[in-house]
């Protein structure tokens, strides 16, 4: 019953955050990955593309058609699915309360955030959690089956064929093993008309270079960021939980799927990408969203922490009540609470006030130079004004390269972060081109947002 009512809570939160507030989640990947989706149908390719990643650019199409909107609502389905996945997984191992889990994944708050977005993220939360179900429910060949296609939800899919291999063999299940490598070859021979190489989920990878334009970070990053991903409370029972483990392996009672699976996944996903990111290589960015990939294992991690604190003080009733009520209220209220790790609301759920002045601009645009072709490395202005971002008749992509290629009958748009730091260009650079005309200018800078600078220009 209780775990019914946290469903129907859920239902109720993300319908609200649906009506109520336009944002995106974002700024750069989650309006590019909504539009590989919503314009695969007029470009087959974008089916087949690596960045944007082949299977979530499926299953995303047909929502994409309704517009944003419709990316945020198969994000709503998948955290629901993935709710109700996580508790049954608890339940198979008689955790109980099991609907725990679900209680820390509703208020874990950048999960909540990043749910109305176009991320890979849940999407692949959601296919791992379903994929360790079925392992545990011996439907070995179903769950291998599923991990094979993980990597072309996101990259780190990779990982996990590695984890599920290894539990494989330690379970004699080694004539499944070759199911492992079943999504590379359904999709190597599918992308051949694109490719003209069976190879190209291999070589199209592309993350494959030992290095970042983004630079590099401290061993300890993802550690320190886990706790502005899943609040304070969720972060404290995943530590216990860890101590947990620690605790059943010095006694000679680890579990093998709990080991290799949900705890090994963390460790080597954690560890993967304070590598990657330490290191400055496969263009890693940092970026702390990555660890909603592995949200419903941290979860379960969390669980088995609650427990080992009930543990503690066995013959302690009233201790263990106080113990539960206060750790559920405090999950529950920590999200909404003044805190960096929180959700703030409206400023996490609505547009930035990037995305703000870009409307502006937009309109300003459709208005004074229609028909106009765009150019731009910001691609919400694609999602705004309704462009095909694939199609360079309507848009190209503000580069260096192509300075010199610009006709009178394109708009230049230049921005701060996407211009400067994904294409390099810098808005000194423009205003020294002899063929560009600067016609607008939008600067903003305030305490809650780094400054924002927009330059228009047209081409002589």
């Amino acid at each position: 019953m209780t775990t019914r009512l946290l469903y129907l809570l859920y239902a109720v939160l993300a319908t609200t955050v649906l009506i109520a507030f336009e944002g995106t989640g974002g700024e750069g990947d989650t309006i590019y990955h909504y539009l590989y989706a919503q314009y695969a149908p007029q470009h087959p390719e974008l089916f087949f593309d690596h960045w944007a990643k082949p299977l979530y650019v499926l299953i995303a199409c047909p929502f994409a058609q309704l517009g944003f909107i419709g990316v945020k609502i198969l994000n709503v389905i998948l955290v629901l699915s993935t709710l109700h996945l996580t508790h049954l997984t608890a339940k198979h191992w008689n955790l109980s309360p099991s609907w725990l889990t679900v209680l820390l994944l509703i208020f874990s708050p950048l999960y909540f955030i990043l749910t109305f977005s176009g991320l890979t993220e849940p999407m692949f939360a959601f296919f791992l959690i379903l994929a360790t179900f079925l392992w545990l429910k011996k439907r070995w060949f179903w769950s291998l089956l599923i991990i094979s296609f993980l990597p072309y939800v996101r990259s780190e899919g990779l990982f996990f064929i590695a984890i599920f291999g290894v539990t494989a063999i330690t379970r004699g299940k080694w004539k499944l093993l070759p199911t492992l490598v079943f999504g590379s070859i359904i999709y190597g021979l599918a992308g051949i008309p694109i490719h003209h190489d069976f190879l190209w989920v291999f070589s199209k990878v592309p993350y494959a270079k030992m290095s970042s334009t983004y630079g590099q970070g401290t061993a300890f990053h993802f550690v320190e960021q886990l706790l502005y991903v899943i609040g304070i409370p969720f972060y404290i029972l995943f530590w216990l939980g860890g101590v947990h483990w620690i605790w059943k392996a010095l006694r000679g009672k680890i579990h093998i799927e709990q080991t290799f699976i949900i705890y090994g996944g963390v460790v080597v996903f954690i560890l993967a990408h304070s590598v990657f990111w330490y290191w400055g290589i496969f263009n890693s960015m940092g970026l702390k969203r990555v660890l909603i990939a592995i949200i419903p294992y941290l979860s379960l991690i969390a669980l088995f922490g609650y427990h080992f604190a009930l543990q503690l003080w066995p013959r302690r009733r009233w201790i263990k009540t106080v113990f539960s009520s206060l750790a559920i209220a405090y999950i529950v209220v920590f999200p909404f609470t003044s805190n960096p790790a929180s959700v703030d609301i409206p400023v996490d759920l609505e547009c930035t006030p990037k995305q703000k002045i870009a409307q502006k601009i937009a309109a300003t645009i459709s208005k004074q130079h229609p028909n106009k072709r765009i150019v731009t490395a910001d691609v919400y202005f694609c999602e705004i004004m309704e462009i095909d971002c694939f199609d360079t008749e309507e848009k190209v992509t503000l580069r260096q390269d192509l300075l010199d290629e610009l006709t009178p009958n394109d708009i230049v748009i230049w921005e701060n972060w996407f211009a400067v730091i994904e294409q390099g260009i810098s808005n000194e650079l423009l205003n020294q081109h002899p063929n560009l005309q600067l016609i607008d200018t939008h600067f903003k800078n305030g305490p809650d947002h780094p400054p924002i600078h927009f330059n228009i220009y047209t081409v002589k």
